[in-house]
């Protein structure tokens, strides 16, 4: 069973919104050029923010789980050749969004959530995952059914 889903972010989605409100509210407000030099950092990269994050893909197929993030220059994929088990777990909020280490391993999400907590060995080495998901029980059985003897 084939699966790909794609989850947008919000958070990324207001950070634009900023990067392109920033000009306008300067524009408004007479500015001379001079003072644009502060704004010149957001408005550069919380574009580039946005289009490397907002949107997190999750594709599980026979041969691999593939997640990517934004546009797809930021992705990993996984093959794992026994998924020893998975589970549905909420993330703590301090953990945030994005890629990160946790203490129960590696987490990718663009929002707060459940996410699917994947233990796998590969390569005779055991490794754990975390993936948000907003349909964790689906991505759970697809995952299964690629991956779990």
């Amino acid at each position: 069973m084939d699966y790909q889903r794609a989850q947008y972010g919000m958070l990324t989605y207001v950070l634009a919104f900023f990067a392109l409100a920033i000009p306008g509210i300067m524009f408004v407000q007479g500015k001379q050029i001079e003072q644009w030099q502060e704004a010149i950092s957001p408005i550069l990269i919380l574009p580039l923010i946005f289009l490397l994050f907002y949107k997190l893909t999750i594709n599980v197929t026979r041969e691999y789980i593939k997640v990517s993030f934004g546009i797809g220059i930021i992705s990993f994929k996984v093959k794992p050749t026994k998924v020893l088990s998975t589970e549905i777990i909420h993330p703590k909020w301090w953990w945030g969004i994005g890629i990160r280490i946790t203490p129960k391993g590696w987490l990718y999400n663009v929002a707060m959530g459940p996410a699917i907590l994947i233990h796998y060995e590969k390569e005779g080495k055991r490794h754990s995952l975390f993936i948000g998901s907003p349909e964790p029980e689906v991505l759970i059985s697809a995952i299964h059914a690629n991956f779990q003897d």
